[in-house]
């Protein structure tokens, strides 16, 4: 398995394979799914305490995945500890913005409203929203985005992730999206993508490493 680091929020880089200090992932699981899951969990077995927290992040595939929930932490011994970090990818981000009739600039003044868009538009206010939290970190790949007809969705206090998710539905417009992440931009397609890998011999999820 690939050397695993734990970057903590200070810069610290915590090795997850390491002799001394003793340090090894029991487990390590990558779940993503098309429009939907977007996690990484780690099991560690160490003979030290670690103070993980949220805002540590791991690198994947050149994708960052943040801890944003209190890691579980067990004793087994007086050095023999377990800790459990479940780290989140760029959708989490899309899960806490808001859909608000946001213009380029940022200013909205409504959560409960109606538009007459096409995907495109639809899409780009999704982005207007992204950078109002996070200033120039959201981008839309319009230029590979199809062309559609327009149709008219009420929103009322829904979050982005819930809007883009309801607008590819097979009701809407049905398509899918996806997000890939460079230098430090996360952009939104829009298309047709092909079916869903599916994990071997019937497993729910991905695995990318496991051990004792």
């Amino acid at each position: 398995m690939e050397q695993i680091e734990i970057i903590k929020r200070d810069g610290t880089v915590i090795k997850c394979y390491c002799q001394e200090p003793f340090c090894t992932p029991t487990s390590a699981v990558q779940e993503t799914t098309l429009m939907s899951d977007d996690t990484v969990k780690i099991t560690l077995r160490t003979t030290q305490l670690y103070k993980f927290g949220k805002g540590d992040k791991v690198v994947i595939n050149g994708y960052t995945y943040k801890i944003r929930t209190t890691p579980e932490r067990a004793l087994q011994t007086d050095e023999d500890y377990i800790h459990t970090l479940t780290c989140y990818g760029v959708l989490y981000h899309l899960m806490k913005c808001q859909y608000r009739n946001c213009d380029a600039n940022g200013n909205s003044t409504k959560a409960i409203f109606g538009l007459t868009y096409s995907i495109k538009d639809f899409i780009k206010v999704a982005i207007y929203n992204l950078n109002r939290d996070n200033p120039g970190e959201w981008a839309f790949d319009e230029q590979n985005c199809p062309d559609t007809e327009p149709i008219t969705v009420s929103f009322s206090k829904n979050n982005v992730l819930q809007v883009i998710q309801n607008l590819c539905g097979k009701d809407k417009f049905n398509l899918e999206f996806r997000i890939t992440t460079e230098n430090g931009i996360n952009t939104i397609h829009i298309g047709n993508f092909g079916s869903v890998v599916t994990p071997p011999s019937g497993a729910t999820h991905f695995e990318w490493g496991k051990g004792d």
